[in-house]
């Protein structure tokens, strides 16, 4: 028999139980259930299961149309905000989703499914699932997003559409800025290095390091000098081996 688990509402009270053995929470709402023999989404708000062909992104539904072989994002009444979408987002991000429709126009859309700018967005990430995964997660953070021009270039825009900077010779290694940076690395896989972004287009530090993470809780992981290190926002390196006491 499956363990069981179950869902309680804001004031402590039991809602549903489910018989699975994972439960895992995409959205606020929407949760994805696993058993031994199906998985399928569920909304708590509702009370039913997700058709297979739609999930919410917050109150959004990025939906991919089998028949047409495109996206559509459609308004929590149902009506379609925008279809013919070869590639978008999972969800909007400070009001803004990227995009790339049927006629190969790349950019970001507002919520009302108008275009606030166009914007080159390359792309080289396959689709395993296209209902969960649409292509272009390129997030917003404090009004700034990073997306790639090219294998080897990327640039930073606003909100509205004024590009800040194009970093050449490098790639993102992160879809959003996480604690104030974004992890970066150099182009040459001989002798790849790895860098963190500030939300001007330098390089935090100015320091480059032979491997690095991504700042999660405003700490990185990172390799200093062959030697495993751990690095706070303000840049302060502090190496693992001092706190391992023999």
């Amino acid at each position: 028999m499956s363990p069981q688990f179950h869902a309680y509402n804001k004031n402590g009270n039991k809602e549903i139980d489910f018989d699975a053995i994972a439960v895992k929470l995409v959205t606020e709402n929407i949760i994805l259930i696993s058993d031994f023999h199906d998985s399928y989404y569920y909304d708590l708000k509702k009370k039913e299961k997700i058709a297979d062909d739609a999930l919410y992104a917050g109150e959004i539904q990025v939906v991919f149309a089998y028949d047409t072989k495109d996206f559509e994002i459609r308004n929590p009444d149902g009506s379609v905000m925008k279809k013919n979408l070869r590639e978008c987002g999972y969800r909007f991000s400070e009001g803004l989703m990227p995009i790339k429709d049927t006629d190969g126009k790349t950019g970001f859309i507002n919520e009302k499914g108008n275009f606030v700018f166009e914007c080159p967005i390359y792309g080289f990430y396959s689709i395993y699932d296209p209902k969960i995964h649409p292509l272009y997660d390129f997030e917003f953070s404090n009004g700034i997003v990073c997306v790639p021009e090219s294998e080897s270039s990327f640039a930073l825009y606003t909100k509205d559409g004024r590009k800040l900077k194009t970093v050449r010779n490098s790639r993102t290694e992160q879809r959003k800025f996480t604690s104030g940076y974004m992890l970066i690395s150099t182009v040459d896989k001989a002798q790849k290095q790895y860098a963190f972004l500030n939300y001007k287009g330098e390089n935090a530090f100015n320091q480059f390091f032979s491997a690095a993470e991504r700042f999660i809780n405003e700490y990185a992981m990172v390799v200093v000098d062959g030697k495993d290190a751990v690095i706070n926002t303000k840049g302060d390196v502090f190496f693992c081996a001092d706190f391992v006491s023999e």
